[in-house]
């Protein structure tokens, strides 16, 4: 009987370590033939965490190339802020608006704008704006003066030495004599009477 256990034991043991062998290999295969796809998806993600990379290159040097860029354009605006000069006609800017620059812009012309406090032969002070085109300091021919109400709209052009345009206003309608002989630069001055 003992010898009969010793025997049902043993060949207990040999299968169950048959099973266990066949089982191992079993896994093995599993994880061999389930292991190409996991690689495959690892060696997918490597290339797209590659390629994130290289566009995140580009990124930033497009965006050091904008920077330099912007660099560049406010320096041009910084020195130049109404653009280039250009010959304009009154029936461009009549009506036009002062931008915030200070320059007047219409149909995409601009002037120079300057800004005089002008002494007025009362109790007050009143200030006037007038946008005037720029011209060489060489040059002997005098400047346009395009005349600006308080709101910035232009509302007539000052020529030769002595002109008169009228400015509309809450008050009523002034007289403007515009005294353009002194220097041929854009210097003027304004009388209100």
């Amino acid at each position: 009987m003992k010898i009969y256990h010793i025997v049902l034991s043993g060949i207990v043991a040999i299968c169950l370590t048959g099973l266990i062998v066949v089982n191992a290999e079993a896994n093995g295969a599993g994880s061999g033939s389930n292991g190409q796809p996991f690689q495959a998806v690892a060696d997918e993600a490597d290339a797209r965490e590659a390629a994130d990379n290289d566009l995140q290159v580009q990124i930033d040097s497009l965006t050091a190339q904008l920077s330099t860029l912007q660099e560049l354009v406010d320096g041009y605006h910084a020195a130049n802020p109404c653009g280039t000069p250009e010959p304009i006609d009154v029936g461009d800017v009549k009506g036009g608006i002062l931008s915030e620059n200070g320059c007047v812009s219409q149909n995409g012309n601009v002037a120079q704008l300057y800004e005089y406090t002008v002494p007025v032969p009362t109790r007050r002070m009143q200030s006037i704006r007038t946008v005037t085109m720029s011209t060489p300091r060489d040059s002997q021919i005098l400047p346009r003066i395009f005349v600006l109400d308080a709101t910035g709209k232009v509302v007539g052009e000052a020529g030769g030495s002595i002109a008169v345009v009228k400015l509309p206003s809450s008050e009523g309608t002034y007289t403007i004599e515009c005294t353009t002989d002194i220097p041929a630069v854009g210097e003027f001055k304004v009388y209100i009477k």
